[in-house]
């Protein structure tokens, strides 16, 4: 019998999540049991997107793991974010969901410039290439080392360019 997708359980789910925070529990059941197509164990990322969306627990503009605030907290400076508009700079942790699972998206930053807008996204995969992930974060250092310091830089730069190249297109995300 084929193995579906959802039954594939990531091998390094707990070095993601330390690095990347977790969606919480109620928000992996949820979006695995309402959005899986049956006899696929599929779900389209959209669906899966809006899923973690929904069901996250925590709050996205202030991420519980370190590597995830370091990079927002990094990001926000590049982009000259003032403190009273920190809110629209969210990370999503999206480790054990079908995003993660069909998709290979590990975590998503989003950038809502503007209220009514759509947000511009950029998504974060960790280990293996392909799937849907635009970054690719390797093996997240000692976070009181200087390579640290350097993976936090470089991750919240490069997301930063993304954004501002969504934000000037308009790029649907």
């Amino acid at each position: 019998m084929g193995e579906t997708a959802l039954a594939r359980k990531p091998t390094s789910r707990s070095r993601v999540c330390d690095a990347f925070g977790t969606p919480g529990e109620a928000c992996v059941q949820e979006a695995s049991c309402r959005y899986v197509q049956p006899g696929t164990g599929y779900v389209p990322f959209p669906l899966a997107v809006e899923a973690v969306r929904q069901g996250y627990a925590g709050d996205p503009a202030r991420p519980e793991a370190a590597f995830a605030r370091d990079v927002l907290d990094t990001l926000r400076l590049f982009a000259g974010v003032a403190e009273e508009d920190a809110d629209c700079l969210r990370w999503y942790a999206a480790a054990g969901t079908p995003l993660d699972v069909c998709h290979n998206v590990k975590a998503w930053i989003e950038l809502a410039a503007q209220a009514e807008a759509r947000p511009a996204v950029v998504t974060l995969g960790m280990g293996r290439r392909g799937g849907r992930a635009d970054l690719h974060v390797g093996a997240v250092p000692d976070p009181a080392s200087e390579a640290y310091r350097q993976a936090v830089e470089e991750t919240a730069k490069r997301a930063y360019l993304l954004l501002a190249e969504r934000l000037a297109t308009k790029e649907e995300c």
